[in-house]
């Protein structure tokens, strides 16, 4: 099963190549990252940790996949990151990036809003143990992309890099 997965994805790659014309064909969801070189032979071919028709997430050191859930046009994927918790989410483009902010907002209860821009979001809980959450926002293919990560405030500077990493190897 590994082996025809691993193929299929080889495939695919191949002909995204070949019909792109120069093009970029996957979209990074940092915009600012580097331009991806050509693979060499002597560079090694990046692998899917998880792989969907919505999203790709590539092998990415210190994650581990924990739970997939498909359900009414809806999926979610969770991450887990030692101290960082992420879930990338997939709905329907049904609401404007305004009332998703609105519903996450509400529905994380009391918090601290710290930084608020079209595509993100970062707020903290109020509580003893406060967690910090940030939110990146994405539209394409008709679908809205909601990631979510999750890590104690007293943790957040020790993983921004390993959030950072996950977020280039995000694949739409």
């Amino acid at each position: 099963m590994m082996k025809s997965t691993l193929m299929i994805s080889t495939l695919f790659i191949i002909m995204l190549t070949a019909c792109g014309g120069g093009e970029k064909s996957d979209q990074s969801l940092n915009e600012e990252q580097p331009p991806q070189q050509e693979p060499s032979g002597d560079q090694p071919e990046q692998l899917a940790m998880y792989e969907s028709d919505q999203l790709t997430v590539f092998e990415t050191t210190g994650w581990e996949i924990t739970d997939e859930k498909l359900a009414s046009n809806r999926l979610n994927v969770m991450l887990n990151g030692d101290k960082v918790k992420a879930i990338l989410t997939v709905v329907p483009n049904e609401k404007s990036f305004d009332e998703v902010k609105q519903e996450l907002k509400t529905g994380a209860g009391d918090v601290e809003i710290i930084q608020e821009e079209d595509n993100y979001l970062s707020f903290q809980s109020k509580r003893n143990e406060s967690i910090k959450t940030e939110v990146y926002l994405r539209e394409e293919h008709n679908n809205v992309y909601v990631f979510t990560f999750m890590v104690p405030v007293t943790e957040y500077e020790a993983n921004k890099e390993k959030i950072e990493k996950l977020l280039n190897n995000i694949s739409i």
